[in-house]
């Protein structure tokens, strides 16, 4: 092969190939996102509108039809579902896998205002929404004081202080507070002096809305500069609602003389506890396509700043961080990359032992990953628990071809060729049958890609960064190993001279094992009988503890919602 001859007379350029495929494999693998799991579109999309007063048969015939009618006539609908009950109406649109979600529900918001004339007047506009497992917040913090008085604005600081400085966040879509006492002005209507005064709810409702806005009122030309004009309307304080002019038939009278007027906490629809106390609920989404792990390291390093500036007794727990299962799961996957690297390099070294061997396998993993690294960011990949499960599994392969043509160099160096002429004409001996062995692997995995449905999800990514992994293992194997080969392997005079003989160690098992099959080829039967004996003994052991097993493992991420 001429690329492998190139490798072994030309060590500069491919030393410079090898730098640049650790530059773009050492960037790659910083800037590729990192998550749990790859990104999942569900099909699935829900109308919903609301009905004040409506029972559910009213709900059926004024809501649910016209909706249904209209969201039926979209492509690539596989089914319409309505769920009908007082005061309002939830229809599921279920469409085909594959489906461009976004385009789906951009049909769906026209084809609601193509049916809005057909929903009755007191009928709220339909809201489209669609199941996002982005949408769900990857930071859950809880917010509590030991200081009751403090307590009664928890809500408060988190909306103003919190929420504000968590929004700001790179890859921070939204923050939502949950919880909590919320403060408003109750207004007790005395109905006397309303009777008397000839007054209605609706004209006060009108007067005070009227009067609690800020509008502009034009601009003025001042010396060069033109200044804004606002008329500052809104309520600062309970004293500017009490003083509000109302206009009767009598004159012209204080709302405070028609009412009382105080603050007061709203009726929570919300209630929010940490350890039987009561606290504020903040969770936090991240924008789609972000990286989990740097958007929650992100907010830890806001919440440790506002931990200063919070009031006494205020404290800032984290309930929920998405970041830390997804730390400790990649962390395990990659010690068992590691730790299989190692093993396959102590294995190899048993086998050859020859310490430079081993080191040539030891540096065409780490190489192998890195090339990988390059392949799935430009496909678009993440770092995720499949994508490092097809890593780990595609290292057992990727070390195969390395230890091939490393074998073949290493029986041809022993035969007395020269280090360059060993490379070259062991890794063409072997390269087509590598190439074909490879090809064939990746040609297992490949098909993955074009399946449907959730598995298309879940596993193409699997299946894609397998056969990267085969490929990136195929170039490493053509072109690394016999550049290293060329340029570090060397026999130690032992080493030569047992060219032809074993070590006493693999002569002992190449006698044992020798042994073994003579015994076995003379007694076909007797072994098949006990060949068959051995399958029926692990398959009833099977079967006998599977009972006995559980399942499916207790997870340690668990939530409870109420």
């Amino acid at each position: 092969m001429k690329i492998v001859k190139l490798s072994v007379l030309r060590p500069v350029a491919m030393s410079m190939v090898l730098v640049l495929l650790l530059i773009l494999g050492g960037v790659s693998g910083r800037n590729m996102p990192v998550d749990l799991f790859p990104e999942l579109t569900f099909p699935v999309a829900a109308v919903t509108a609301t009905y004040d007063g409506a029972g559910p048969k009213e709900i059926e015939n004024l809501l649910a039809e016209p909706l249904e009618s209209s969201m039926s006539t979209l492509p690539n609908v596989e089914s319409v579902r309505s769920v009908s009950q007082n005061g309002g109406v939830l229809v599921l649109v279920s469409f085909t896998w594959g489906t461009d979600m976004n385009f789906a529900t951009l049909n769906m918001r026209e084809r609601i205002d193509m049916a809005r004339e057909a929903l009755p007047e007191g009928a709220s506009l339909p809201r489209v929404m669609r199941f996002d497992p982005s949408d769900l917040p990857i930071v859950q913090l809880s917010l509590t004081s030991e200081n009751e008085q403090i307590l009664e604005d928890l809500k408060q600081i988190a909306e103003e202080d919190i929420k504000a400085a968590l929004d700001g966040a790179d890859g921070v879509a939204s923050v939502t507070v949950s919880g909590g006492a919320e403060k408003e002005i109750l207004l007790t209507l005395d109905q006397q002096k309303m009777s008397s005064y000839n007054l209605t709810l609706q004209d006060l409702q009108q007067i005070i809305g009227s009067e609690n806005l800020n509008l502009p009122a034009g601009n003025v030309q001042d010396q060069n500069q033109n200044l804004p004009i606002r008329i500052t309307g809104q309520f600062t304080s309970i004293e500017d609602i009490k003083e509000l002019p109302i206009p009767t038939q009598s004159g012209v009278i204080k709302l405070e003389n028609l009412a009382e007027i105080k603050e007061a906490y709203a009726d929570a629809d919300q209630l929010s506890y940490l350890n039987g106390k009561e606290a504020v609920g903040i969770s936090v989404l991240k924008q789609s396509g972000a990286n989990t792990v740097s958007v929650a390291n992100e907010i830890d390093d806001r919440l440790k700043e506002l931990n200063q500036t919070l009031p006494e007794g205020v404290k800032i727990d984290t309930i929920l961080d998405q970041s830390d299962f997804i730390n400790q799961s990649i962390k395990s996957v990659t010690s068992n990359m590691i730790v299989g690297s190692i093993l396959a390099s102590i294995i190899l070294y048993l086998f050859l032992r020859n310490l430079r061997s081993t080191i040539i396998i030891g540096l065409a993993i780490p190489l192998s990953i890195v090339t990988t690294f390059v392949f799935m960011y430009f496909s678009g990949q993440t770092l995720n628990l499949l994508t490092l499960g097809g890593l780990a599994l595609g290292i057992g392969m990727m070390v195969d071809n390395a230890i091939v043509i490393l074998e073949n160099i290493f029986r041809l160096r022993k035969q007395g060729l020269s280090k360059k002429d060993a490379a070259i004409k062991g890794t063409n001996q072997v390269g087509t049958a590598i190439i074909a062995s490879t090809l064939t692997t990746v040609v297992v995995f490949l098909p993955i890609v074009f399946v449907d449905g959730l598995a298309a999800q879940l596993f193409k990514p699997l299946a894609l960064v397998i056969s990267f992994s085969l490929l990136a293992s195929l170039f490493t194997a053509l072109i690394i190993v016999p550049l290293f080969s060329s340029l570090f392997l060397k026999l130690s005079t032992r080493e030569k001279e047992q060219s032809n003989t074993d070590g006493k160690l693999f002569g002992k098992v190449k006698h044992f094992y020798k042994r073994r099959l003579d015994t076995a080829l003379r007694h076909p039967k007797k072994n098949s009988w006990c060949s068959f004996t051995s399958i029926c003994f692990i398959l009833c052991r099977n079967s006998f503890y599977r009972n006995r097993i559980p399942s499916c493992p207790r997870s340690e991420h668990r939530f409870c919602y109420s």
